[in-house]
């Protein structure tokens, strides 16, 4: 009975201790709660599927760019956080592309990854108004790798 009001005893401490810790509001820095430029400059990516994507670069002459990924594909992640978030990959992507993402196992995006023959994510295609593929990379890429694809 001994040890179990000590048990007892030690844990409510515990969880006192935890439950009422108090924060130096003056070491918080300003970071800790803004939020990135990311937000400022994201992808502007469109959400529309290929066909619609097609018609709105006849009318604007951009190519398209598409980002062909999984929802459980780890680089694709990794992209999507490290990559497609940089303020410079986003300015470059908004300026000249339609750019837009598909799921390669949902939706058209099964018929697109039977069409272009596709065997893995990510994979990147830059396709003109009619759908022709112009450059075409499979597998992650760094920033920079990114940015010279793009130009």
């Amino acid at each position: 009975m001994k040890y179990l009001l000590i048990i007892v005893t030690l844990l409510s401490v515990t969880l006192a201790f935890t439950f009422t810790k108090t924060v130096d509001h003056e070491s918080i820095s300003e970071h800790d709660f803004s939020t990135t430029k990311v937000d400022e400059q994201a992808i502007d990516w469109k959400k529309i599927n290929l066909a619609e994507a097609q018609k709105l670069s006849k009318k604007t002459g951009e190519p398209i760019y598409m980002d062909i990924s999984a929802t459980w594909c780890g680089y694709c992640k990794k992209m999507k956080k490290n990559v497609y978030s940089k303020n410079k990959v986003a300015s470059e992507m908004n300026d000249n592309y339609i750019a837009i993402a598909i799921d390669g196992e949902k939706g058209e995006g099964i018929a697109l990854v039977k069409k272009h023959k596709i065997k893995g994510y990510p994979t990147q295609l830059i396709l003109d108004a009619e759908g022709n593929i112009l450059k075409r990379n499979n597998g992650y890429m760094s920033e920079s790798k990114l940015l010279a694809f793009i130009k």
